[in-house]
């Protein structure tokens, strides 16, 4: 039985999915994509006495299990540790069993009944179709698959095929017909006498759009949600030192003489480095741009320094930093002058867990300093002041960063800082993440418009 309260939009979400075979439901973080499929599953439980099988991220394993617990009266486990013991786990007598995507490689048991309902969440784990667990996951048999996802295109429409074709295989066809269907390609010649199929563009998104509308429900924030404060964008800019600059323009003029983009990605890499902060440039084991890295020889940074002081201008309220470098918060944390702690990939469960209880009640704590590796399933509304300190390649993370402030229970206006280098490759990105968020839109949200997405940071480079 379910024992939560379900929101408007929540029971005409339901009523979907009691109407559909299978489900792909795209609502934005915070919206209570979790609670719906409970409160499906919980209804469905004695028609058919088949069980749950929950598939998601490590990370969030414990908090799909404390929202089973608090929410339902069923019995749930956890599918975890060694071997023999997730052995002993499976025979467990549960309707729901959770575990993550990774037991699909290991563990037999998985495929030996045919699951009531199995449940994907972030399910963008699954949008590589040629991808072992991708393979496997096909391999599940249940009555019902449900996958969830705020952010259901990561970058392309790419990733969409392998979720469709999870949950309604050769819908799309093969992935060639799906193809030549949506994508633009244009022959590109190697130097070598091959050619390569370069991807330059989408087509018929209005068609693919028709397409998963059969079983894909949407919702956004702005549109269930009237209560929900607004989310407010501002971009702070800053120059490069000389010896940055002159460092920039040394790798641009490589990538600038390339003919293709074959081979320039440590370049690009190298780019983007040195334009979040020296260091890491200096510092880098990438072989191919040592070369590079030993012409740094001022690892002052304005970009460090323009957040230092908007930190002291703004120490009043708490502040998130994100940042895709777990060494950019070892160098924040060196050098402000605030309360803070810090919540990443490489710390421990109990670590990032009393991190983040420490930020909620501790008032007094005023940077929470986060890589995107920590942050699944994490809510932050204690806090309204969002720091992007380097600006991810895909709107999904970048919109999973803001909806970790921008969700229910949030009372103040959000406000959302990027942080960017003047001309540099991160004005570029800022301007390619728009694009591609219009891209996405087109197809999940049905929006008009032109759709001119092509290589972007090699053309972008290119034009200037």
């Amino acid at each position: 039985m379910y024992l939560g309260k379900l929101r408007e939009y929540q029971k005409q979400g339901l009523k979907y999915l009691i109407s559909k075979k299978s489900v792909l439901v795209g609502w934005d973080l915070g919206l209570g994509k979790t609670h719906l499929s409970m409160a499906y599953c919980e209804g469905i439980k004695h028609q058919n006495h088949q069980q749950v099988l929950i598939l998601c991220p490590s990370a969030i394993i414990y908090q799909w299990k404390e929202e089973i617990e608090k929410f339902t009266d069923s019995k749930c486990i956890v599918i975890n540790g060694p071997k023999p013991k997730r052995v002993k786990q499976w025979r467990y007598d549960a309707y729901y069993y959770i575990t993550n995507y990774e037991k699909l490689r290991y563990d037999p048991e998985i495929f030996m009944k045919k699951w009531g309902v199995v449940v994907v969440d972030e399910c963008t784990k699954l949008k590589n179709p040629k991808a072992k667990l991708t393979l496997k996951a096909k391999e599940l048999r249940a009555v019902k698959k449900i996958a969830l996802s705020g952010t259901p295109i990561h970058n392309t429409p790419n990733d969409l095929y392998s979720i469709v074709n999870f949950l309604y295989p050769n819908l799309m066809g093969t992935w060639w017909q799906f193809a030549n269907r949506y994508i633009v390609f244009e022959p590109r010649e190697l130097g070598n006498g091959k050619i390569f199929n370069e991807i330059t563009g989408f087509k018929n998104l209005d068609e693919l759009h028709r397409k998963i509308s059969m079983f894909f429900i949407r919702k956004k924030k702005e549109d269930v949600l009237t209560e929900l404060p607004p989310v407010i964008y501002e971009t702070l800019t800053c120059e490069m030192n000389k010896n940055q600059q002159n460092v920039y323009n040394i790798i641009l003029s490589e990538i600038l003489a390339k003919h293709d983009h074959e081979n320039v990605l440590h370049l690009f890499t190298g780019l983007k480095l040195l334009s979040n902060h020296p260091t890491l440039l200096k510092e880098t084991k990438g072989e191919k741009l040592i070369p590079f890295s030993s012409l740094v020889n001022d690892l002052s940074s304005n970009k460090l320094n323009m957040l230092i002081d908007f930190i002291e201008d703004n120490k009043s309220k708490q502040i998130v930093i994100f940042s895709q470098y777990t060494k950019i918060l070892d160098i924040i944390a060196k050098n402000i002058n605030v309360p803070f702690v810090q919540f990443r990939g490489n710390q421990t469960k109990e670590q990032n867990n009393t991190a983040l209880h420490n930020f909620k009640e501790n008032k007094e704590i005023i940077c929470f300093l986060s890589s995107d590796a920590g942050a699944y399933g994490v809510n932050l509304q204690n806090a309204s002041i969002l720091v992007n300190y380097d600006l991810p390649y895909n709107p999904s993370v970048y919109n999973q960063r803001i909806g970790r402030e921008h969700r229910i229970g949030q009372k103040e206006t959000v406000v959302c800082i990027n942080l960017v280098t003047q001309s540099s490759i991160e004005t570029k990105v800022l301007k390619i993440l728009s694009e591609k968020q219009n891209m996405i839109d087109k197809i999940i949200d049905g929006k008009t418009g032109e759709m001119s997405f092509i290589n972007q940071i090699w053309r972008e480079l290119k034009n200037g």
